[in-house]
């Protein structure tokens, strides 16, 4: 199995869901919620992006994840893996000739760690996290890189998203048999057990964060984000400057935003629509703080969006 097969199989995945002449730039839902595929060739170089928990998987194309000074640098032969959900800074390499194609795998702790722990209860001396090299010492991304293996498992779940009744019966089981490959090394094993771990401050910092977006159109502060996570303020602060590079309002700001932008840019909603529902009041606020984001204003983006759909 290699790379080709993968791209030429999303290609076709892609193509089918489009249902026009010519691909346009965007996300493309597949028979399994949990799967959306994307392809993008005339992206601006550098732009904000909300990334969710999840593996990113590209087979064309090759893109850069800025989360504070640290780059992850995924292509072809490296993915990465995401245990929260992080407004980072993009860079693409993609073009008409040569597209950013891939695919977004979306992962609930709730299923990570029930895998985790049937595996463990089956192979009880194989227990990664107690290995001699440590964890990650900030679990937000991972790289690892793309095995024949994890490539073979790959074309495995693509394969039945083309099927709408077996990706209903096999997709989840797929994703599962993904997962286990993965765990085969040590460093993504020692990442996912980090995840779905129910106590240090990591756990308390992901308490936070599940807290923001459950609450993310309510007036949100520090204090009760703190209390929330059984955490002093003092305490968040320093959370959020390790794991995310912002302050706890700097990420609510930026998480409000891009969902904003996501709902602009993929769905038919309205700009006062997509304002209120992540806590802005005020329209005219949310559109300058949105432009200076962004670098454009959400008008634009909704105009954008509305040629997409009328096209």
């Amino acid at each position: 199995m290699d790379n080709q097969a993968l791209l030429e199989l999303t290609q076709s995945l892609v193509t089918r869901q489009s249902q026009a002449l010519s691909l346009a730039d965007g996300f493309y839902a597949t028979a399994c919620p949990q799967v959306r595929l994307f392809y993008r060739a005339c992206k601006p170089t550098h732009y904000p992006m909300l990334y969710t928990p999840g593996l990113v998987l590209l087979f064309s194309g090759q893109k850069t994840a800025q989360l504070g000074t640290t780059k992850y640098v995924y292509h072809r032969d490296q993915g990465l893996l995401l245990s929260g959900s992080y407004p980072v800074l993009c860079h693409e390499v993609a073009s008409a000739t040569a597209p950013l194609i891939g695919m977004h795998i979306q992962l609930e702790r709730g299923q990570v760690a029930q895998l985790l722990s049937q595996i463990e209860q089956l192979k009880p001396k194989i227990n990664l996290l107690k290995a001699s090299s440590p964890a990650p010492q900030t679990p937000s991304m991972l790289t690892f890189p793309i095995t024949a293996d994890i490539r073979l498992a790959l074309y495995q779940v693509l394969q039945v998203l083309g099927d709408e009744i077996a990706a209903q019966l096999f997709a989840e089981t797929l994703i599962q048999a993904l997962i286990y490959v993965l765990i085969q090394q040590a460093a993504v094993h020692r990442f996912l057990q980090a995840w779905v771990a129910q106590d240090g401050r990591y756990a308390q910092f992901l308490k936070a964060t599940d807290y923001i977006q459950s609450q993310l159109a309510t007036a949100l502060t520090v204090p009760r984000i703190a209390s929330q996570a059984g955490l002093s303020v003092a305490s968040l602060n320093r959370a959020f400057k390790h794991y995310t590079a912002h302050t706890p309002m700097q990420y609510v700001k930026k998480l409000r935003l891009s969902k904003a932008h996501s709902q602009l840019t993929q769905t038919a909603c309205t700009i006062q629509t997509a304002a209120y529902e992540v806590g802005y009041e005020s329209v005219s606020q949310f559109s300058r703080e949105y432009s200076r984001l962004f670098g454009a204003p959400p008008l634009r983006h909704r105009n954008e969006q509305n040629s997409r759909r009328t096209n």
